[in-house]
C-alpha cells in the first residue's frame, strides 16, 4: 500500500515537495503513518463539505507541527547532560509554544464538532420572501 507521502493526489499540501519522510528517523516515519496519515484520511479526504475538509486540513496542520514539537522537545530529555539557565528558558518557551498550538489544535476541533453538528440539523428552506 502506498503511503501518503509517496503519493501526490494524497499528500497534504502544505508539505514542501522536498519533504521525505522515509529520510525521516523511522520513530517520525511510524508517528508520520500512524497519526497522521489517518488523520489526513479522515478530516480531508473523506468529508464531502468543502468547509469540513478545510476545517480537517488545519487539524492536520496543527497535528503535523505537534508531531515535529515533540520530537524537538524530545531531544532536550538527555537529563545526563548538563543544562545551563538558557537552555531550561529556551526548554520552557518551547514547551510554552507547544501548548499554545495544542491549545490552537482544540479550538480547530471544537470547530470542526460544532460544524458537524450543525450539518446534522435538518435544513428547513423559507418559501416566501423573507421575513425581516
Amino acid at each position: 500500500m502506498e503511503s501518503l507521502a509517496e503519493s501526490p493526489r494524497s499528500r497534504p499540501y502544505f508539505l514542501p515537495e522536498t519533504f521525505d519522510l522515509k529520510a525521516q528517523p523511522a520513530a517520525f516515519q511510524a508517528a508520520f503513518d500512524a497519526i497522521i496519515e489517518p488523520a489526513y484520511q479522515q478530516l480531508v479526504v473523506a468529508p464531502l463539505d468543502a468547509l469540513e475538509r478545510t476545517a480537517g486540513t488545519t487539524i492536520v496542520f496543527l497535528l503535523v507541527e505537534e508531531l515535529l514539537d515533540h520530537f524537538e522537545l524530545g531531544q532536550q530529555f538527555d537529563l545526563a547532560s548538563t543544562t545551563t539557565r538558557g537552555d531550561r528558558e529556551a526548554r520552557e518557551k518551547a514547551i510554552n509554544r507547544h501548548l499554545r498550538l495544542v491549545g490552537a489544535k482544540q479550538t480547530a476541533i471544537s470547530a470542526l464538532l460544532r460544524l458537524r453538528k450543525l450539518s446534522l440539523r435538518p435544513r428547513v428552506i423559507p418559501m416566501g420572501p423573507p421575513a425581516f
